[in-house]
Order: structure tokens, then sequence, then C-alpha cells
């Protein structure tokens, strides 16, 4: 378990594969996977275009029709405000402030999201911690070998 505390705010969160529970093992991979391929911000969009345009340059047009799709879906998850990378980051919280964080809806993210802010947590410290998560699983995770004891 790591313990983040930012500005009056503490999160244990799941650093390890070993520690996360199975469900939100699998619910922390889809909603990065749906954040990496189809995005939920401005960024994404623009990527979406990008892509649209090489593909129809090139004659690509299943392709080009696809990622229309896919810009398309983008547009509708910032339109809802839903955030698939906070998502994804809300499924490695085990305990806000204590308490345990079970309950993980669109609702709930959103009133994390506000505490969050509101205690001045920011996105490049989103970012940071996603990454050494990231970074740690991806030493841990070995679907070759089991721990034994």
């Amino acid at each position: 378990m790591r313990l983040v505390h930012e500005n009056g705010i503490k999160l244990l969160l799941y650093d390890s594969v070993e520690d996360l529970p199975m469900g939100r093992f699998k619910d922390y991979n889809k909603a990065l996977m749906l954040h990496l391929g189809i995005g939920s911000d401005l960024d994404s969009v623009s990527s979406h275009v990008n892509r649209w345009k090489s593909f129809t340059k090139h004659g690509q047009i299943e392709s080009a029709n696809k990622e229309l799709t896919n810009m398309q879906q983008n547009m509708l998850y910032i339109i809802a405000g839903i955030n698939l990378e906070m998502t994804a980051f809300a499924y490695l919280i085990k305990e806000v402030d204590g308490k345990p964080f079970s309950d993980i809806s669109d609702d709930t993210i959103e009133e994390l999201t506000q505490k969050l802010t509101y205690k001045g947590f920011t996105y490049g410290k989103l970012k940071q911690v996603l990454y050494n998560v990231k970074k740690n699983w991806t030493l841990s995770l070995n679907p070759f070998s089991v721990k034994k004891g």
C-alpha cells in the first residue's frame, strides 16, 4: 500500500498487483485501456482528428470511420464529465481520510474529484501517482511466476 498525504487529504492506494482485488484490477485495466484508446479529454480529440486525417489521406476509409467513432465517444465522455484517467485512479484508492473507498460510480468519482480539487490535489500529482503505481506494477507483474507462501 502507498499512503499519499497531500494538502490535508490522505489517500491509501493499492500499489501492487498482488494487493489489488481482482474486480478492481479488471476495472482499473478497462478504464485505463479506454483512456489510452479512446480518451476523455481535448488532447485525445486532437489525436483522433490527426489520425483521421492520416487515414483519409491514405485511403484507409474503414480505419478513418473507426477513428471518427472513437472521437465521437471521446466527446461524449467530455460532455458527460467523465474522465477515464480519474476513473482508473479511483480504482487504486482503498481509503480516503481513513474511510474505505468502495462505491466507485460516476457520482462518487465526481465527489472525490471535487474533494481533491478543493484540497489542492493537482492533475500533475494524479499523473505522478499513476506513473509510480504503473512503474511498480510493471516491475512486479510477471504472468509466469507465482509467489509461494
